[in-house]
């Protein structure tokens, strides 16, 4: 049927209603919410709102290189750990005590370097990010300001714009 719940069909997978659709697997996701994460949207909103940010600053190219070694530093270190622990349970379980031992020394040197790539790695994320909106609000805010474009708006779009936060967009 078309009500809430389960239909009664007997299937094996739960019947999920929502507002963005109706899912038998549980992911209640929509097509309008799949074209948002499609790949050639993200890269055109990449090349529209990051690029000319890449173009315009030299450092910043370099400090996109630099995240994205240091995401897969981040990556490097996960996968070692996946492995050590793979190590350290099947000594713990075998009852291996210099297995156990070699994989717990691991672990703490993994612990050793991965806090600060990490933390390091999430701090220079953040510092690029906040420096590259910065640079779009300037951006944005100076062809905004350039030519009067906010009188012409104000005049021109009377019927278009009438409400002040309507410009911003």
């Amino acid at each position: 049927g078309g009500g809430g719940g389960d239909d009664g069909g007997g299937g094996g997978g739960a019947l999920q209603i929502t507002a963005s659709g109706i899912n038998t697997d549980g992911n209640a996701t929509t097509s309008a919410e799949k074209q948002r994460r499609s790949i050639p949207r993200l890269w055109f909103l990449f090349r529209t709102l990051a690029m000319p940010y890449f173009r315009h600053d030299r450092a910043a190219r370099w400090r996109l290189a630099f995240v994205v070694v240091l995401a897969l530093l981040q990556s490097a270190v996960s996968i070692c750990f996946s492995y050590t622990s793979r190590n350290f349970w099947n000594a713990l379980s075998e009852k291996q005590m210099h297995d156990f031992r070699v994989a717990s020394f691991r672990y703490f040197m993994l612990i050793v370097i991965a806090v600060p790539v990490i933390t390091f790695y999430v701090y220079k994320r953040n510092v690029l990010c906040m420096e590259w909106r910065r640079w779009l609000t300037l951006r944005l805010s100076d062809e905004f300001f350039a030519e009067r474009s906010f009188y012409r708006l104000e005049n021109e779009g009377r019927a278009v714009v009438d409400n002040p936060d309507q410009r911003i967009t």
